[in-house]
């Protein structure tokens, strides 16, 4: 570390560089530590066995169709604001 300065500007910087090297640590092993509690793969019991795959089948886009549906009308509304009206209406 530097100097000590002569204005006392540096009051407290080394208490502050501890501090901040225990947030950097404790901010590292965090991951580390949920990476250790990984619990091994549990199988269900119902599925052991079971000779085809099993998955969910295809969703459909009709939610997604709805979202475009409702950004093409507000992208619409937008061409048909008054270009002249002002914030104070």
């Amino acid at each position: 570390m530097p100097g000590q300065s002569k204005a006392g500007y540096d009051v407290g910087m080394k208490q502050r560089l501890i501090s901040v090297w225990c947030w950097v640590v404790g901010l590292l092993v965090c991951p580390m530590v949920a990476l250790a509690q990984d619990e091994p793969l549990q199988i269900d019991a119902k599925l052991e066995g079971y000779g085809k795959s099993v998955r969910v089948g295809d969703a459909s886009s009709t939610l997604m169709w709805g979202l475009f549906i409702l950004l093409a009308a507000v992208c619409i509304a937008v061409l048909f604001k008054d270009a002249k009206r002002s914030h104070l209406d």
